[in-house]
């Protein structure tokens, strides 16, 4: 404390620098034990199952929501695949939709005109047999077709379960 005293001699800069190194070293040991333990209630945390109470189930409203599958679920989906290509997998090329004949006859004469992408998509189907075009929305119908989605390159129709896309 002489080195603060007025009139005592010279600065002493080294007292200084001796107690901020002090200061340093115990804000580094709060740190450390601040996130080990922080650490250990993470892990603590992640182990515990959480479920939903069935009085909460029983409430209106309530949604359950999925559950996410491990790792080895996902890199069992990728493993085979090369993901840097565009081409699809063999084993999607050998599996050709089955259509009956009537989804045929009904999707023959239809094609697709155009598509205005927006929030909610439209897309304009010429029916080429009937001379009709068909300004629709996901929903609508052609004939007895729902449309059931519309991106940006095509309209998948819906007849009873059997999807078709129309490009």
């Amino acid at each position: 404390m002489s080195a603060f005293k007025a009139g005592s001699g010279p600065f002493d800069i080294g007292l200084v620098n001796r107690g901020l190194i002090a200061v340093i070293g115990i804000m580094i040991v709060f740190a450390a034990t601040g996130s080990s333990s922080a650490w250990r209630e993470l892990r603590e945390l992640s182990i515990k199952e959480f479920t939903v109470s069935p009085a909460a189930k029983s409430e209106a409203g309530f949604k359950e929501i999925a559950t996410m599958k491990g790792v080895a679920y996902y890199i069992g989906k990728l493993a085979g695949r090369d993901i840097f290509s565009r081409k699809p997998r063999q084993d999607d090329l050998s599996k050709e939709p089955v259509f009956s004949t009537k989804m045929a006859d009904m999707t023959a004469s239809l094609k697709l005109v155009g598509i205005s992408m927006s929030d909610n998509p439209d897309a304009m189907i010429e029916d080429t047999k009937l001379q009709k075009t068909y300004f629709v929305k996901t929903g609508s119908t052609v004939g007895d077709l729902r449309v059931d989605l519309i991106t940006k390159d095509k309209v998948v129709l819906k007849y009873n379960k059997e999807l078709f896309e129309l490009r």
